[in-house]
């Protein structure tokens, strides 16, 4: 099948609407909600493949930083699917990163999602890193018996080095959430919602993650790299700083961390599926593709 591409406008926004209300749960955050703020953004590039004159599919490529580019936002039209459209947004993507002259081109997806997985692996990209989600809702935020933690923040400098050191620690991307990120000091330095904490062994970083369209703080989420013997800690202070927020509190971390984090009263996040949700990235290096 044969389709057409081009990066999409505002004057768009009708038929990418369209396109959103045809899908079904997979559709999260709704393209049709999320478009207009993603078309604005100076970092993301949205576009489009069209059959004919139809838009069956939306993807966006964002910069992640001066050699990364994030394949996001990937939607196909509830009446095109398994036709190739999927497909035809990463393989779009992907050509554009390379006009762009990034250096490595990268996705996430969930383990669940195996259309994706399957897309992925078909075009050579390299399944690097899993994560694995948590959460609890604001009325079932666990208390500590031991009171409150108080805990400082450390230094961007602080965090590059201790991710290094720490045992099975991110190497050049770390996951966010529902997303990965490059591990550069410029990258967190402007990031005014995300702030690391350090105990022994083991690194969080905190993250305020906002609503693209209200910019309201929507969930409060714990990133875990490192060994298990500061998790209890930090996902205590965690509690203290956030519980009294009345939203979410979502930690993310390797399998090996994740009976650590379901003692403290927290419990596996689910997908459409029932599925545990369990955040994979898959990267490409585009010099040598």
């Amino acid at each position: 099948m044969t389709f057409g591409y081009r990066n999409l406008t505002l004057t768009d926004l009708p038929a990418i609407r369209e396109l959103s209300d045809s899908m079904d749960i997979r559709n999260d955050p709704k393209i049709g909600d999320i478009a207009e703020p993603l078309l604005q953004d100076p970092k993301t590039t949205l576009f489009g493949v069209f059959e004919d004159k139809l838009l069956v599919g939306v993807g966006g490529l964002r910069n992640k930083g001066w050699e990364l580019a994030w394949i996001e936002s990937v939607r196909v039209h509830g009446d095109h699917q398994r036709k190739g459209v999927g497909t035809a947004v990463f393989q779009h993507g992907e050509a554009l990163a390379r006009e762009q002259g990034y250096q490595r081109v990268g996705f996430q997806t969930v383990t669940e999602n195996a259309g994706s997985c399957r897309i992925g692996e078909i075009l050579g990209f390299e399944r690097k890193h899993e994560m694995t989600a948590l959460w609890v809702s604001p009325e079932n935020i666990p208390r500590s018996e031991d009171g409150d933690y108080e805990q400082e923040p450390i230094s961007t400098e602080e965090a590059l080095a201790a991710l290094k050191r720490i045992p099975n620690g991110p190497k050049d991307e770390i996951c966010i959430g529902w997303s990965y990120a490059p591990i550069t000091a410029d990258y967190f330095d402007s990031q005014p919602d995300m702030k690391f904490y350090l105990q022994d062994e083991t690194i969080m970083l905190e993250y305020h993650d906002r609503d693209p369209n209200t910019k309201e703080v929507t969930f409060v989420k714990a990133i875990l790299y490192g060994a298990a013997a500061g998790v209890e800690g930090l996902l205590s202070g965690f509690i203290t700083r956030n519980g009294k927020l009345g939203l979410p509190l979502v930690p993310l971390c390797a399998k090996k961390l994740v009976p650590h984090v379901l003692k403290m009263g927290f419990q596996y996040a689910t997908v459409w599926t029932g599925g545990h949700n369990i955040v994979v990235l898959f990267t490409k290096d585009l010099q040598d593709a």
